[in-house]
Order: structure tokens, then C-alpha cells, then sequence
């Protein structure tokens, strides 16, 4: 009996002094398998701009003849207003013409011309990585510049604006403020088809002819948004590692590099989940899903005045989750500092706008002294395309024939059924359910002044 106690108490003993260190190590490859999860959740938001660019790219270049599109290096002029019918251009506009090129810098430098106005207009340059190269406001006697990776070396023509990018891949855009579908057909079309791009090669060749159009039915045309967050793991960090070799990300961004290039993704590297533990798997499997409701979860924390919250924003977390949201919501989107833009989902009452209520958004007449003619109220279902509605009218703008009321201010009616004949010329559509709307000012008058939006009434 002596001897069984002594094992017993020796078998205590050592349990005591194993179990610990056995918990210990448990919860140290817990803590392991949680950094290894969330290092892959950093490097799939770093790499979310220029996988979603590169998405774009392909759709928006793929280029039937009886499309819109046009090929790599030639302006697409998007010259009506868009409707619910418009789906490869995320976040499409219903206030402007607008005119974008995708364009490739591998083999030389590009010339673009863009032609002099006065009316509201602005011309920016994005590299592959959403960072904008230039911006400018379209002035009167226009404007040349010469476009070129920074590995090129060579000479700028006289008179010539040098930009330079880090890759190969870019996206300009250029936007023209139209009061209608008249005005801008009559006014700012002939300025879409001045927008030229010409190989430096080229620049003084009177005969040069662009590519013509050649459409590729093996690619997936549809929405980027959707091809991104349905793409596999393995797939993603595979097309990143291919991205970032022919566009180098910027100086600041090599610390954060150097932290996930052991997991191989790295220019030139294959991604594999067999790199990493088995008892990761599945939940890195899902981190497209994750980042998903992450960029839904930012929205919904947003601080909103009245339920507006303004297009200046910061996650308060790192450089490239921010960068990652801002691709997320503008990628292809308006970027210019005399513009405001604010969205709107939530009505006086707290809940989601929905086209199953009536609501009423009364513009004051301080606000609308402030933003001038250039301002227009659109409106979006929650992935940022227009629904379509029988009367195919997405957006009120500040050049509509509209009733303002006698002291000045301005009521639009936001619902799904038609109003009273009274208030149909100030009518926006809504669709059957949830929506967003989205207010852009072109040009404020005194950039001092702070618009301060009321709620939505339901």
C-alpha cells in the first residue's frame, strides 16, 4: 500500500510540473496560429488595391466594337449619363462625362493631351497602387504631359508635363461637370474626343492610328468587386506577387514587405497554403470572406452627422487598411480637392434607407448658396451601382427645374412610388430596398465653408 502511494504521489507530482508547461505550449501555437492568420489578413489588405486595379483593368479594357470600352492606352468616353444597365464601372456617375484610360507604361512613355475649358472639370492620374500621381484642374488653355515608369531614362518634349510612376500600370481619368444630358453632349463631348494618348515614339507622327478593338470572351466581365472577393486564397497572393514585379510598391512599404516574404509572397514567389499550418487552412480560406464584412463593418462604425458622413476618412488602424477601404469605395472614382462628397444611409429615424419607406432630404438655402450649380443627389444600391427605375433617372442635380420653397430651400422627395404632381419634379427614385445616397459638389465656392447636411426624413 506504501509503494502505491508513493507512485501516486509521484505520478501528482509530475502531472503537476507537465501539465503546465503542456498548457503553456498550447496557448503559445495558439498564439503562433493567430499571427500567422492575421499576418495573411495584413498582406491580403495591402494587396487589395492593385489586385482590384489589375481586375478593372482587364474588364474595362476588354473591348468589343459595339462596347464602350476601349483598349489599353486609349481614353473610354463614357458620354451619357449612366443607368441601372451600367455595370463594369464601379460607382458610375449620373452629373458627369466622364473619360478614363487605362494605360501601359512596359514598353515607353505616353504623351496625353487634355484639351482647355472653363467649365468644372478635373484630370487625375492614379498608379497601380490607387496613389495619385497628379491632379489638376482642367484650365483654359489645357495641357500636355508625358507619362513614364520610373525605369525609363530619356528626354521631355519641349512643352511637356513629366509624370512619372513607380509600374507599369496607371489609370487617368478625366471628368467633365453637365448639367444635363443636352449640355453635355453639346459641350462636353467634343472635349472627351480632344483627350488623346500617343507613344512618345509617335507624339509627332500626323499618321499615327490607335489599336483597334479586340474583345477576349475568355475573360470575366463580371463586377471586380465580386471577382475579388470570390477568388481563391492561393490565387490572390499568386496574382500580387505577379503584380508587384512589373509595379514596384513605394519605398515606405519595404518594412511591411519584409515581414510577410516568409510566407512567400514576394515578387516572383508561388503562394501555396501548404507553406503555412494545416490548423490555418480553413480560416485563411476564408479571409476574402473576412475582408468582405470588415470594409461593411468600417461603414457602419463611421461617425455620421445626421446620418451623412463625409468622404474624408481614416480607419485609425495602418496605412494600407486605409488605402485598402478608400480602393474598396473609389477605386475609379473622383479625387480632387475642390470636391465634396458625402454619403448618406441611414434616415432620421436610425434604420437603413429603404424603398420601402417615403423619405424627404430638405436642402438649406445656405448649403445650396455654398455649393454653388455644380452639386448633384445620387442614388445607389450597397454595392455602388445604379437600380433601374422606369423613368431611368438616378440622381437630382442642381441645374434640375425644380420648386424650391419660398424661403429658398429645396425638398427632394425619395421614394419608390410616384408623389403627388406637385412634388414629381423633385422626385428621386428609390428602389425596393436598401440604398445609399451620395452627395458630390463640384468646385465650392469658399472652401472655408463646412456643409452641414440635415437628416433624411423619413
Amino acid at each position: 500500500m506504501k509503494k502505491i502511494t508513493t507512485l501516486l504521489l509521484s505520478f501528482s507530482l509530475a502531472a503537476a510540473l507537465i501539465l503546465p508547461a503542456c498548457l503553456g505550449n498550447d496557448k503559445k501555437q495558439e498564439a503562433q496560429r493567430h499571427q500567422k492568420i492575421q499576418k495573411i489578413k495584413d498582406a491580403y489588405m495591402y494587396g487589395f488595391p492593385i489586385v482590384l486595379m489589375h481586375l478593372c483593368e482587364r474588364v474595362m479594357t476588354n473591348a468589343s466594337e459595339r462596347s464602350v470600352r476601349m483598349p489599353l492606352n486609349q481614353f473610354t468616353n463614357v458620354n451619357w449619363y449612366a443607368t441601372g444597365e451600367f455595370k463594369t464601372y464601379l460607382k458610375p456617375r449620373a452629373d458627369v462625362f466622364c473619360s478614363f484610360a487605362w494605360v501601359e507604361l512596359g514598353r515607353e512613355p505616353v504623351i496625353i493631351i487634355v484639351p482647355g475649358t472653363e467649365r468644372a472639370a478635373v484630370f487625375t492620374v492614379f498608379d497601380a497602387w490607387t496613389n495619385i500621381i497628379a491632379k489638376d484642374a482642367v484650365n483654359g488653355q489645357g495641357n500636355k504631359y508625358m507619362l513614364a515608369n520610373a525605369q525609363w531614362i530619356g528626354e521631355t518634349p519641349h512643352g511637356v508635363t513629366k509624370l512619372v510612376s513607380l509600374g507599369n500600370m496607371t489609370l487617368v481619368s478625366a471628368y467633365f461637370w453637365v448639367n444635363s444630358l443636352k449640355d453635355g453632349v453639346k459641350n462636353a463631348l467634343p472635349l472627351q474626343k480632344s483627350l488623346k494618348i500617343i507613344p512618345l515614339s509617335r507624339y509627332e507622327d500626323k499618321d499615327y492610328v490607335p489599336a483597334k478593338k479586340r474583345f477576349d470572351a475568355t475573360i470575366d466581365m463580371s463586377s471586380p468587386l465580386k471577382q475579388i472577393f470570390n477568388m481563391g486564397i492561393e490565387d490572390y497572393f499568386n496574382l500580387l506577387n505577379n503584380l508587384i514585379e512589373d509595379n514596384p510598391p513605394p519605398e515606405t512599404d519595404a518594412p511591411f514587405l519584409d515581414k510577410i516574404k516568409d510566407m512567400h509572397i514576394a515578387p516572383g514567389e508561388d503562394f501555396a497554403l501548404g507553406y503555412l499550418p494545416a490548423d490555418t487552412h480553413e480560416e485563411i480560406k476564408s479571409v476574402p470572406l473576412w475582408a468582405s464584412g470588415y470594409f461593411s463593418d468600417v461603414d457602419r462604425v463611421q461617425v455620421a452627422e445626421n446620418g451623412w458622413v463625409s468622404a474624408s476618412f481614416s480607419t485609425k488602424e495602418k496605412d494600407f487598411y486605409e488605402r485598402a477601404y478608400n480602393a474598396f469605395k473609389n477605386i475609379c472614382g473622383l479625387s480632387f480637392p475642390d470636391t465634396y462628397r458625402s454619403e448618406c444611409r441611414t434616415g432620421n429615424d436610425g434604420l437603413a434607407l429603404t424603398g420601402k419607406n417615403n423619405y424627404v432630404f430638405r436642402f438649406g438655402k445656405d448649403d445650396l448658396d455654398a455649393m454653388g450649380g455644380s452639386w448633384s443627389l445620387s442614388m445607389y444600391n450597397p454595392r455602388y451601382s445604379f437600380v433601374k427605375n422606369t423613368l431611368k433617372k438616378y440622381a437630382v442635380n442642381g441645374k434640375d427645374t425644380m420648386v424650391y420653397n419660398e424661403d429658398g430651400s429645396l425638398d427632394i422627395y425619395i421614394q419608390r412610388k410616384k408623389p403627388a404632381k406637385t412634388k414629381e419634379k423633385n422626385w428621386l427614385p428609390s428602389p425596393a430596398g436598401s440604398f445609399i445616397l451620395v452627395l458630390n459638389v463640384f468646385g465650392l465656392k469658399d472652401q472655408t465653408i463646412q456643409i452641414e447636411l440635415p437628416s433624411v426624413n423619413r
